[in-house]
């Protein structure tokens, strides 16, 4: 027998041999290992939170408006109404003015707005000359007399009923003359009218040239 036969009898007599007991040995287990998988966390679940309800305010009333204070008239403007809404109190504010020897103060005062403002069209020059010649004559004698003359002109008129119009803003008045204001053997003149008129509540001399 060849050598090469001879050990592949061999081999088959071996395995033929080894067939039983290995068939009668335990099947080893091989351990395989399973990933591990996490548990899931447990879910937290908030209760509900508890909303209060909305609170209300109650309803705010609006504010009152408060009127405003009417405004309060300075005195100087106190004493201009008082004087020139009655005639009879213009009158002694004339006479009074007069005596003080306030010439363009009864102009300023109770000639009309119009008329004022004719005269303020009067270069400065022309109305300072005019002031300073009146001044000088005041002074004299003579001026003393017309001062009484003017005075008791306007202070006359207090006694006589005047002349209205049919609205009421316009009174017209006669201005006589006596023989005790006039020079000595001067003919009485006949009465003259003198008017006045009411402007915004406010009496002014019709005629700018019946005042001093």
């Amino acid at each position: 027998m060849k050598p090469k036969n001879l050990i592949l009898a061999v081999v088959i007599v071996a395995l033929v041999g080894l067939g039983p007991w290995w068939s009668t040995q335990p099947t080893a287990t091989i351990p395989v290992k399973t990933a591990e998988v996490a548990a899931p966390a447990p879910v937290m679940v908030e209760a509900p939170k508890q909303v209060a309800p909305p609170t209300i305010a109650a309803p705010i009333a609006p504010p009152v408006a408060q009127p405003a204070p009417a405004p309060q008239p300075v005195a100087a403007d106190l004493a201009i109404d008082g004087a020139q809404a009655e005639l009879n109190a213009a009158f002694d504010d004339i006479a009074t003015m007069i005596q003080a020897g306030d010439f363009e103060g009864v102009s300023e005062k109770y000639a009309t707005p119009t008329a004022l403002a004719k005269i303020e069209q009067i270069p400065q020059e022309r109305q300072a000359a005019k002031k300073q010649a009146m001044q000088q004559m005041m002074s004299s004698p003579q001026g003393q007399q017309m001062k009484q003359v003017m005075t008791q002109k306007f202070q006359s008129l207090k006694n006589q009923t005047p002349e209205m119009n049919a609205s009421g803003d316009e009174a017209t008045y006669q201005l006589k003359a006596t023989a005790d204001l006039l020079p000595p053997g001067t003919a009485i003149p006949p009465p003259r009218p003198i008017g006045f008129v009411k402007i915004d509540g406010r009496w002014y001399a019709k005629n700018s040239d019946d005042l001093p």
